[in-house]
């Protein structure tokens, strides 16, 4: 159990938004071809289902063949997978870099989580409404 929680811990840090090798993309794709499903690739390649879920989606959208695409450079295959897999919204990296001061001025006296959000949004309107910024 304790030898799991390491792992789980070091599977996880700092993995948001970093791009997949493509070598793990290319085993990814081969085995959803041999009919592993997403959870077993998930486990297997230590990627979330979701990642591997949309990587499938786009391979299905580009309609080429696994065959054809190991065929294909890095430099062409990141560039076909790159342009579809969504970019993270400007307004959640302007929040997450806001996280620090948020949680220093929480601990202070008076200070509510309703107060940084009307500070928040008065300097970005077209920000997160108070439900999804909590």
């Amino acid at each position: 159990m304790f030898i799991k929680n390491i792992l789980l811990v070091f599977k996880t840090k700092d993995m948001a938004n970093k791009r997949l090798d493509m070598r793990n993309i290319l085993q990814l794709l081969r085995l959803y071809t041999q009919g592993v499903s997403k959870l077993q690739i998930s486990r297997q390649l230590g990627l979330s289902r979701n990642t591997v879920k949309k990587y499938i989606e786009s391979f299905h959208q580009n309609s080429f063949t696994y065959q054809e695409l190991s065929g294909l450079s890095n430099e062409d295959l990141e560039e076909l997978f790159d342009g579809q897999i969504k970019a993270v919204p400007e307004k959640n990296i302007v929040l997450e870099s806001l996280f620090p001061t948020i949680e220093k001025e929480l601990k202070r006296v008076g200070v509510t989580r309703q107060l940084l959000w009307e500070e928040y949004r008065e300097n970005h309107p077209d920000g997160y409404s108070y439900s999804q910024f909590c």
